[in-house]
């Protein structure tokens, strides 16, 4: 029927009284989490790190984060964490030292 219900608790146990079904949201404890309510009865269980982990459609993704990190870029799409981050990084701060001769961290 489309209606969803939001519950927020400290303690992961207590959702478990309104649904079985559960979609956490935590960043840093989510494994932790994702565990207690596993080994507390959660039928279906899911993170934001769950969500968006490969592309679908051509849609952007993150293997390892998912939807953690992300942030609204326009009414209709996100923008996700990035992926391959270090790349990147390893990249810029070469070249910054090719340039300058200066190591700096990035």
């Amino acid at each position: 029927d489309g209606n969803i219900s939001i519950y927020f608790s400290n303690n992961p146990r207590d959702i478990l009284r309104f649904t079985r079904n559960v979609l956490t949201a935590d960043i840093h404890s989510r494994e932790r989490t994702k565990r207690i309510l596993k080994e507390s009865g959660a039928l279906k269980l899911y993170g934001l790190d769950d969500i968006c982990t490969e592309v679908i459609a051509g849609s952007g993704y993150n293997r390892d984060y998912g939807l953690l990190g992300s942030n609204v870029a326009t009414e209709e799409k996100l923008k996700l964490f990035p992926r391959d981050g270090q790349f990147y990084v390893d990249e810029i701060q070469k070249k910054i030292k090719a340039i300058t001769g200066k190591q700096v961290e990035v």
